[in-house]
């Protein structure tokens, strides 16, 4: 500081400038499911919670945890979920911060219904284990009974695939559908005892 031409003391003190990064997140997810189920999406992020995000332009939502488990049941085949927008404690992210993404293929009845006499594990044609209380005729969740199938197959044309097992029920069919097993060395029904 110079006063009237003499140099003299200033004083002078000390600021603390703290940095900050952009927040960043992580989507991942991708996969398979039969029309009816539901899957989880995993976001993980960086910077300081608490984390607020959006999925495919939606609703903004705070996140409870990293990573944030989203549960997801799409309907539409495929379906891609990405993080759209994301702020933590800070700082908004800019677009090139919010990466990856989760394809959720989704199978459709289109008038299939599947059976699995094997209630804790997939067969030759279907990929998950039979129920006629949980299950709902896809190959993912199919159900236990030929008869459940044949229930649900009420138009014209509809198809049951019967999985590889031993059936022990009466059928009986009442409308021009399609009953097809996986062979007669596979798929086996066996009348009810009396």
């Amino acid at each position: 500081v110079v006063t009237s031409g003499v140099c003299s003391t200033a004083a002078s003190s000390v600021a603390t400038v703290t940095v900050h990064p952009q927040p960043t997140s992580v989507i991942s997810g991708s996969t398979t499911i039969c029309i009816g189920q539901a899957t989880n999406l995993s976001i993980t992020f960086t910077g300081t919670a608490p984390f607020t995000y959006s999925i495919n332009n939606g609703t903004p939502v705070v996140a409870s945890s990293n990573p944030e488990i989203v549960p997801v049941s799409p309907t539409v085949n495929p379906t891609n979920y990405t993080v759209t927008s994301i702020s933590d404690a800070y700082c908004t992210a800019r677009p090139q911060d919010m990466t990856g993404s989760a394809v959720i293929n989704v199978i459709p009845h289109y008038g299939a219904w599947y059976v699995n006499a094997n209630p804790s594990a997939g067969g030759l044609i279907t990929t998950g284990g039979g129920s006629d209380v949980t299950g709902n005729g896809s190959k993912c969740t199919p159900f236990a009974t030929i008869g459940a199938g044949v229930a649900a197959a009420v138009t014209a044309g509809d198809t049951v695939y019967v999985d590889e097992g031993n059936y022990t029920e009466q059928v009986v069919i009442s409308n021009s559908i399609m009953l097809l097993g996986v062979g007669q060395s596979n798929t086996h029904i066996v009348s009810p005892a009396s």
